[in-house]
Order: structure tokens, then C-alpha cells, then sequence
């Protein structure tokens, strides 16, 4: 068992190591993908700064943003597990203060535990600097609202964060019965592929975040949640856009 959670650990920790400093595969072909299309020239060498700051830190092994960040770790097992989910969390804590210590990360983790996975153990890495985490919104949605309230906190959220953020963008929006709940979605929104095709619901914000900030660097939006909801929080990541996902070893 020992060498299992010593295996556990070092997964985790190379996971957080490949977070820190390169950007996931999906939006490292978000971002060439915004590149190569955009027509605008300040855009687009905003675009191309990003995407250069990326390739040289993975290129280094170097963290991609000064500020290390506070990391949101969601580790996602099956119901079967039973006490080795005890040595999930073991390693996955350790892995934790191993990265911190190693200036990958910068701050204490937050750990969710998900129950339901399909067999075996997934771990997402999730890290937000201050900046972010500054900008965060959160609100309760009057009733009757609707999807149209939705959209108006979307829009205000992102213009009170702009400038306060380095572009490109990825916005996750949480829906719940409680502020909490909601707060939680988005974080988990963030960690969602940009690669799938948008919701409906997605699309729809897309299209009113495009028209109300028709020049914003946005490489994405995700909602996860249930509509009709009480509650909606608007979570963003910066041209870093830290987040990974991968399968732990299990013996």
C-alpha cells in the first residue's frame, strides 16, 4: 500500500507540476484557433503574446503566470472505492503541499470530493490567481427573471473584470439553488472541455456576451448547474487558464 499511495502522490504532483505551467490541450488549440481567425490587429497580438507566453513556458518547465495561484482540486471516484478513497485523499493532499512547496503552487488547496465516477479515480486541477478570484460574481436571481437576467450578470461581470484581467478569457457560469451551489458550478464550468460544442444555453450567452463586448478576447464559456436555478456565479480564468484533468492509478 505504500508503494500505491507513493504512485498516487507523484500522479497527482506531476498533474499539478503540468498545470502550472502548460496550458491543456484544448485550450492551447482554443487559443492558436483565436490566433489564426482574428482580424483585428491590437486583438490578435494580444492573442499572439498569449500564445507565445505559453509555448515558452511549457517549452522551460516554467510556471506560465507569476502569481502562483490558489488551487481547487475535484477528485471524482467510484462508488466502489471504499477506504482507498481515504488514499486518494492522502495523496492528493500531499501531492498538494509538495506543489506548493515546490513554487508550482501558491496557495492551499481546496479539495471536492465527487462521488459517481465510472470506475476508478479522476483528479481536475483548477488554479485561479488573485485577480480572478478578485472579479468572481455572485448573485441571486430574481423570480421571473429568467435567462435573460442570466445574461445581464454575464455581461456585467465581464465588464467590471476586464481591465482588471490579462486576456484571453474562459468564463464559467454556475447555476444553483443557493449562492454556494452556484459558486461551486462555475468553478466546476471552468474545468469543462472547449472543445465541445455549446450548449444551447451557452450559445445563447455567447451571443449576448459578443454583442454587449463585441472586441473582448474570449476563448470560452461554460455553464454547468440546473436551470431553472435561484442563483448564478460568474467564474473567470486569464490567459493562463490553469486547469487539468487525469486518471490516478489505482492498484
Amino acid at each position: 500500500m505504500k508503494g500505491d499511495r507513493a504512485a498516487l502522490t507523484e500522479a497527482a504532483l506531476d498533474l499539478c507540476r503540468a498545470t502550472a505551467c502548460s496550458l491543456a490541450p484544448d485550450v492551447l488549440a482554443a487559443l492558436r484557433r483565436a490566433h489564426e481567425s482574428e482580424r483585428d490587429p491590437r486583438t490578435r497580438r494580444v492573442l499572439g503574446l498569449a500564445l507565445r507566453n505559453a509555448e515558452a513556458a511549457a517549452a522551460e518547465s516554467l510556471p506560465l503566470c507569476e502569481d502562483r495561484g490558489t488551487p481547487v482540486f475535484f477528485l471524482a471516484v467510484s462508488d466502489d472505492l471504499g477506504e482507498e478513497a481515504r488514499t486518494l485523499l492522502s495523496a492528493v493532499r500531499r501531492a498538494a503541499r509538495h506543489a506548493l512547496a515546490g513554487g508550482y503552487l501558491g496557495g492551499p488547496a481546496r479539495l471536492v470530493l465527487e462521488s459517481g465516477a465510472s470506475g476508478g479515480a479522476r483528479l481536475g486541477v483548477l488554479v485561479q490567481g488573485r485577480a480572478c478570484r478578485g472579479v468572481a460574481r455572485c448573485s441571486t436571481l430574481v423570480e421571473g427573471e429568467g435567462e435573460e437576467g442570466v445574461a445581464r450578470r454575464v455581461l456585467a461581470a465581464v465588464r467590471g473584470a476586464r481591465e482588471r484581467l490579462c486576456p484571453p478569457l474562459v468564463l464559467g457560469v454556475g447555476l444553483g439553488q443557493s449562492r454556494s451551489e452556484a459558486r461551486l458550478a462555475a468553478l466546476k464550468a471552468l474545468t469543462a472541455p472547449l472543445d465541445d460544442p455549446p450548449s444551447p444555453m451557452e450559445a445563447r450567452l455567447l451571443r449576448a456576451l459578443r454583442s454587449g463586448c463585441p472586441d473582448l478576447p474570449l476563448l470560452g464559456l461554460r455553464v454547468r448547474g440546473q436551470w431553472p436555478a435561484r442563483a448564478v456565479a460568474i467564474e473567470f480564468l486569464c490567459q493562463s487558464a490553469r486547469r487539468r484533468e487525469a486518471s490516478l492509478p489505482l492498484a
